[in-house]
């Protein structure tokens, strides 16, 4: 994995669609993967008066620069959360990234 200044939802598509990639253990396309969700943050999405390009008003965390070999998804979620100043909880039913270090 190399993320160089890449937001925070952009890292979490990328894991969700690895973790599709490689779930060989379910038949069903549907099923695969896991489902993870990102807390939307309290700052507007983007910022109306940001100069130059639409996404240079993008908000949110955002990961400068991680490069990642031969980790696990545990270990390349921490260190995505890490980055980007997040933490992550599992339930029943997702990964959930929210805002902020435990």
């Amino acid at each position: 994995m190399d993320f160089e200044d890449t937001t925070l939802a952009e890292a979490v598509d990328f894991l969700r669609l690895r973790c599709i990639e490689l779930d060989a253990n379910e038949a069903d396309p549907v099923k695969k993967g896991l489902n993870f969700v990102v807390a939307p943050t309290k700052e507007p999405a983007v910022d109306p008066f940001a100069a130059g390009t639409p996404e240079a008003g993008i908000k949110g965390p955002r990961i400068q620069s991680l490069r990642l070999r031969n980790v696990a998804l545990g270990e390349a979620l921490k260190y995505i959360c890490q980055a980007s100043g997040t933490r992550f909880e599992i339930d029943d039913h997702a990964v959930n990234i929210v805002s902020g270090t435990p």
